[in-house]
């Protein structure tokens, strides 16, 4: 079983793939400010940003 840094689970763990891959152009990240997942999903968008997923 997956834990929480498992990449299949956390795209930005410690040997996930690159995020290049997605090849879309736009990506909607939403983030709570009482969200217990608001850090991550912020490490999720800032990764996003440095792939260049959507730089296109």
């Amino acid at each position: 079983m997956p834990d929480n840094d498992d990449p299949r689970v956390n795209p930005v763990a410690e040997g996930a793939p690159s995020l290049a891959w997605l090849g879309c152009r736009r990506v909607l990240v939403c983030v709570a400010e009482k969200d217990v997942l608001r850090d991550r999903g912020w490490l999720y968008y800032n990764a996003l940003g440095r792939s260049g997923c959507g730089a296109n």
